[in-house]
């Protein structure tokens, strides 16, 4: 198995809907199986408490042993290599990676996310509009941040950061994947992910992607916010243009993470 896991708006279901084109790929759609892992994991603590003679370290063995057994049976039913595509996953990557799990990550210029958050919300950003100020001095950001507090934002991140800092962990698990470069040079980008799953490179129609799943839509269902998934590649990349105080804020604040994806 491998997952599949990024930030949001940063094309992770395009991605995965690209894939799904190649019948030799079983590409899932935002799978409960991060739900499960998760449901195991979290199960150690209430066991500890519970009666559980074995000491803490022994346990998560167990569980991990216990969770990767049930991944490989799926594996071996589902016959294919297996990309499970599930937000949630960005939590539980760090564990998974130590059990021998790659993991596909998909990420944006972070200021460009919760840009297209604002534009989901089909509300009218300017920063020169007092009434929107959010206890900052300078409303676009306000407006912009309150989009950080989406909880599959924060564990994104704070993934990221965690790579930013044990980067040689990751170095041979992880592959990013800027969705700029995936819109700019998608060939090269789809080249880069069949030699990482280490599967023959399979010629995609990139002018007629199809969603393969009505799950696509969980973020519509979940936030209220429109959630279109690209039908085809065009090669165009929209340009968002920012005041300066507001791309400085944005690269401060986040600048592990933007020196980690190159967006300097």
């Amino acid at each position: 198995m491998i997952i599949h896991s990024g930030l949001p708006r940063s094309g992770t279901n395009l991605l995965k809907n690209i894939l799904s084109q190649n019948d030799s790929l079983k590409i899932s759609h935002e799978s409960i199986v991060c739900n499960i892992v998760e449901s195991i994991l979290k199960t150690s603590p209430s066991y500890q408490s519970n009666y559980y003679s074995e000491d803490l370290e022994d346990l998560e063995i167990l569980l991990k042993t216990f969770i990767k057994g049930g991944v490989n049976n799926i594996d071996c039913e589902i016959n294919q290599k297996h990309i499970n595509h599930n937000k949630g996953w960005t939590t539980y990557i760090p564990s998974m990676t130590k059990l021998g799990y790659k993991t596909i990550f998909s990420v944006r210029n972070v200021i460009d996310i919760l840009y297209s958050f604002e534009k989901q919300n089909e509300k009218h950003l300017s920063y020169n509009d007092s009434s929107l100020n959010l206890n900052c001095k300078n409303p676009l950001i306000g407006m912009l941040e309150k989009h950080e507090y989406e909880g599959f934002f924060q564990n994104a991140i704070s993934f990221l950061n965690e790579v930013s800092i044990n980067l040689n962990k990751y170095k041979d698990s992880l592959l990013i994947i800027r969705y700029e470069d995936l819109i700019n040079d998608p060939k090269l980008i789809l080249k880069k992910v069949y030699q990482f799953i280490e599967v023959d490179y399979f010629e995609h129609d990139l002018s007629n992607i199809m969603t393969k799943s009505s799950n696509d839509m969980h973020v519509k269902n979940r936030l209220g916010v429109s959630h279109k998934v690209r039908p085809s590649l065009d090669n165009f990349l929209q340009k968002n243009e920012y005041p300066d105080s507001v791309k400085k804020y944005f690269s401060d604040k986040y600048s592990s993470i933007t020196n980690l994806l190159g967006y300097t």
